[in-house]
């Protein structure tokens, strides 16, 4: 097993990625797992290697050719990291197939494709970062619940294209079943830690949201007088995750301002919410609630104009929320002002929560490990066992031809005994025992 450029713990836990046990019975043999993301590369490294529904399945087609048995692909915006499995003591075989592949898929990127062999973890190291992966502890933002949902999309593409075998399909599920678990049974997915999730709690705060009324299709959010409206000034990440969030929401009117129009009737078109042309944003925080600004830009695009105006019908003032930096918003309006600063607070607060729930989800990860060690070692055993009762049967058949006295029904019960022990099964008792439970 070879781990480089990687501590991996979670955020502030001081914990290394490879902490525990290594190495020993229940090495799933030839599997490897190497990438990149974002603790070892750089954005434009992640961006140059980046591969999309498309190239993923291409890449996982190729790795087979050039020698993987199965291949797995995980890209999102913080990593692209591949699985591999190869034959049992072959998992420099599987590494190369891995980077042969990457680079006829990147050959402009060829160099590059070189960098995701600067991190690599062989054997249960690789299951173990992937259980990781999936509870949150390997998210940029801890306990980041998304990635569940991309190991999932990631999962049934590989499933389509014939890529997962026994190794990949066993490893993939106890991940997405040690996700659902650590969000179910422990405090890592707690509170509002990304920014547009922080944001999302402060609009529902205000608007008294305390369970979201989803629309059918999570998309359709159609007008209704009598909901407070939401402007949303910008449409960068922050933006979108903003409004993809609020959208799923049946509990306000969506406005979105911006000053690329393409952009703002996109992401419009995309959640049903309405875009506006960025010349009448003073006139549409008339009439609004609750402004949000979420932009790059340099200078103020808030300012009196836009935000002193009289008290809403409801008598509670504009509330808006500042998430750009340099500031969005300018200094001694009357509004109502939340900045970047009280946005980080709240993910402060939800980020102490989840790192508190970091024990109890490596405790998880733990018990998964040593299901699969299980899983693994039974695996290994099931050619050889498969063969001894073959040879049983054939020599059964011989002694029948010869007449011989000897107590077949014996044998067959002490190869079955070991063989249940191997797989980890209790023994199957007597048949007095059977019936006695039975009954």
């Amino acid at each position: 097993m070879r781990a480089c450029d990687l501590q991996g713990g979670a955020p502030g836990a001081g914990a290394p990625l490879l902490s525990g046990p290594q190495g020993g019975d229940g090495e799933p043999p030839g599997l490897v797992l190497l990438g990149v993301n974002f603790r070892n590369a750089t954005l434009s490294v992640r961006e140059a290697l980046h591969l999309d529904d498309e190239a993923s399945a291409e890449w996982m087609r190729l790795a087979r050719r050039h020698g993987a048995r199965e291949a797995f692909a995980l890209s999102t915006c913080n990593r692209t990291e591949l699985v591999v499995v190869g034959a049992p003591g072959g998992e420099s075989t599987a590494a190369d197939a891995a980077v042969d592949a990457l680079v006829e898929i990147r050959p402009n990127a060829g160099a590059l494709c070189r960098e995701v062999l600067r991190w690599r973890l062989d054997g249960l190291a690789g299951v173990r970062y992937l259980l990781r992966l999936a509870t949150g502890l390997e998210s940029a933002i801890l306990g980041d619940g998304q990635i569940l949902g991309q190991l999932r999309a990631a999962q049934r593409l590989a499933a389509a294209g014939g890529s997962l075998g026994a190794v990949l399909n066993r490893m993939l599920s106890d991940a997405s079943r040690c996700g659902r678990r650590a969000r179910c049974e422990t405090g890592i997915g707690a509170g509002t830690a990304g920014t547009a999730s922080a944001i999302v709690s402060m609009v529902h705060e205000r608007l008294g949201v305390t369970s979201g009324r989803k629309s059918g299709d999570g998309l359709s959010l159609s007008v209704d007088a009598s909901w407070p409206t939401v402007v949303v000034v910008g449409a960068g990440q922050v933006a979108r995750d903003l409004v993809r969030a609020l959208a799923k929401q049946k509990s306000c009117n969506l406005v979105i301002v911006n000053r690329s129009g393409e952009r703002a009737v996109e992401l419009a078109g995309e959640t049903g919410a309405t875009a506006a042309p960025f010349e009448r944003l003073a006139e549409i925080c008339q009439s609004a609630s609750i402004v949000v600004a979420a932009t790059a830009a340099a200078t103020p695009i808030l300012g009196p104009r836009e935000l002193d105006l009289l008290p809403r019908e409801s008598g509670r003032g504009l509330l808006v929320i500042d998430a750009g930096l340099p500031r969005n918003v300018s200094s001694g309006v009357a509004a109502e002002v939340l900045d970047i600063d009280c946005i980080r607070e709240r993910q402060g607060r939800a980020l102490e929560q989840r790192q508190a729930a970091v024990p109890a989800v490596e405790a998880l990860i733990a018990s998964e490990i040593e299901r699969f060690k299980i899983w693994s070692v039974r695996q290994a055993a099931e050619p050889a066992i498969r063969r001894l009762f073959a040879d049983a049967e054939t020599f059964e058949r011989s002694l029948q031809t010869l007449g011989s006295a000897v107590d077949l029904g014996q044998v067959r019960h002490q190869l079955d005994r070991h063989a249940r022990r191997v797989r980890g099964l209790p023994p199957r008792g007597s048949r007095r025992q059977r019936a006695m439970a039975s009954a």
